[in-house]
């Protein structure tokens, strides 16, 4: 064979080859979120969340270069030694990446998870993402929430608000107030040039030296919420003023997971339980046995606990086994028993007790036969780590989306 035959032997092959690669190679899907974790190497929970950062742009470079997606969703969860927690989702379209943006605050979602991952409180403080004050100054408003200090921009001063800076649990359906030092000169309310970011609209009604922001729906719950005055035509202001405040959590652990646990994990963990070591009291004490999964839509379940997630058809539920989709009862699912393993299960975990059931409030089933205060009063939930659907959803959200913020 001549030179120009090998030659050409080897170009087929190349474009073969390459055809090949780009066939089995995977397209970006673009309909889910996508997630991934960065590690931390010793740094502060500040270089965590910068990694994140990074890491987000570029899946989002990605999303947009591999596909024809409008939008990419991004979840990015932090990792401390053996701790796992969601630090950031980011949502943005095609369009607002194309404009090349700076930053990507104005389309995420951070979640307080420093001392979920172990980080100093000192650490922290000190090295948490830039604040919203681009000044860097401290917030005095903060140090003695009681006494809110007046903001102002040229005749403008704002007196206090409610909700007030800094405030975490605004309460999702009430307006928000304005009052400030002096009668307002102006009569219309969209005269003062209100803006509530995340986007939402309102009716603005002022009354002399007050104002009132009426959204025209519920705000979202544990959402950072910031109001800024931007004034107008009529309202000149050198500056904008703005205010900034989250809202309450949906669930509280005391009203609603407290109760549910009670009712679906004190055969295990009860004061005299097998797993008494591990009272599930808080978040943190929650979070040692869930690891964030896909987008915040699944809760991955350590050890046994199998998983609890947002499924098409039924929660996922069981211990040790994956489980085929459960009865539905009035009230609550009962999962198929453990000797019906499907066949093909590869995650099988042998002598693990069964999920009891328990169709009312019943005394603790601690291998000791103690009783824990908490289950007298517990909802007809099942038991032993079989969770309904409406359950699974509550929790998932108490973790996600509130963090269980205990006051």
């Amino acid at each position: 064979m001549g030179r120009a035959g090998v030659w050409g032997c080897l170009a087929i092959t190349v474009v073969v080859a390459t055809g090949l690669s780009a066939t089995l190679s995977p397209p970006v899907r673009s309909d889910e979120p996508l997630s991934a974790t960065v590690t931390s190497s010793g740094g502060s929970y500040g270089d965590l969340v910068r990694k994140a950062e990074a890491l987000a742009r570029q899946k989002i470079s990605n999303v947009f270069k591999s596909s024809q997606a409008q939008i990419a969703r991004i979840s990015i969860n932090g990792k401390n030694r053996s701790l796992v927690a969601p630090l950031l989702d980011v949502q943005i379209s095609r369009a607002e990446w194309n404009k090349k943006p700076a930053s990507l605050r104005m389309w995420s979602t951070y979640y307080d998870a420093a001392s979920l991952l172990s980080f100093s409180p000192t650490t922290q403080i000190a090295s948490a993402p830039a604040p919203d004050n681009p000044t860097g100054k401290a917030d005095p408003s903060k140090d003695s929430p009681d006494k809110p200090v007046p903001k102002s921009s040229g005749a403008l001063k704002l007196l206090k608000s409610n909700p007030a800076e800094g405030e975490e649990r605004a309460r999702i359906k009430l307006p928000i107030e304005l009052s400030f030092a002096a009668e307002l000169p102006i009569k219309k309310g969209e005269d003062l040039g209100l803006k509530l970011e995340p986007d939402l609209g309102g009716q603005v009604t002022i009354n002399k030296t007050s104002a009132t922001f009426v959204p025209e729906r519920p705000l979202a719950y544990s959402q950072k919420y910031t109001l800024t005055i931007e004034g107008s035509k009529q309202l000149k202001l050198p500056a904008p003023i703005s205010v900034s405040f989250k809202t309450e959590p949906q669930y509280t652990y005391q009203r609603d997971v407290r109760p549910m646990l009670a009712g679906t994990c004190t055969s295990c963990h009860s004061l005299r339980g097998t797993q008494r070591a591990a009272q599930l009291d808080s978040y943190e004490a929650l979070m040692q046995y869930v690891v964030p999964g896909q987008g915040g839509q699944v809760l991955s379940y350590t050890g046994f606990h199998g998983q609890v997630g947002r499924t098409s058809g039924a929660t996922q539920i069981g211990i040790g086994i994956e489980q085929p989709a459960p009865t539905t009862l009035p009230g609550y699912n009962v999962p198929a028993p453990p000797n019906q393993i499907p066949s093909g299960s590869t995650s099988i975990i042998p002598r693990r007790r069964a999920p009891l059931v328990a169709t009312e409030p019943a005394p603790d089933a601690s291998e000791d036969g103690s009783t824990n205060e908490t289950t007298a009063s517990a909802p007809a939930y099942t038991r032993g780590g079989a969770l309904t659907q409406s359950q699974a959803e509550v929790l998932r959200t108490w973790i996600i989306q509130d963090q269980a913020i205990e006051k």
